[in-house]
């Protein structure tokens, strides 16, 4: 069981899929899932512009075009988790607003990576 803030009756489910992680799956009294990013979409070591690629590219952002890249950075339960992360935990900084913000004005322009 893993103790987080303002979330009981988490219970892991193993991932059968390759390069995946052990504990991907979770669900919370049957309302919502939870996954764990695999670790193909992690940021760590990356440029600003691979980063940008990688947000852009369907095939490494849950098949999402821009308008549905916003929708999910800018509305999703699971992204506002960063900023409400539970004891312990330092949150993001800003906030999801304004996260959503920043992205629609990328988006406008054009959404151009470096």
């Amino acid at each position: 069981m893993i103790a987080v803030q303002s979330m009981q009756s988490i219970r892991p489910t193993s991932s059968t899929e390759p390069g995946r992680h052990r504990f991907q799956r979770m669900e919370r009294n049957n309302e919502w899932n939870w996954m764990m990013a695999p670790i193909e979409m992690a940021w760590q070591g990356k440029s600003i512009g691979e980063i940008c690629r990688q947000l852009k590219d369907r095939d490494r952002n849950g098949g999402r075009d821009l308008a549905l890249l916003h929708e999910h950075l800018a509305h999703d339960d699971l992204v506002a988790w960063g900023w409400q992360p539970g004891a312990g935990r330092e949150p993001a900084p800003g906030s999801q607003a304004l996260l959503g913000e920043l992205v629609q004005a990328w988006i406008d322009a054009g959404a151009q990576c470096p």
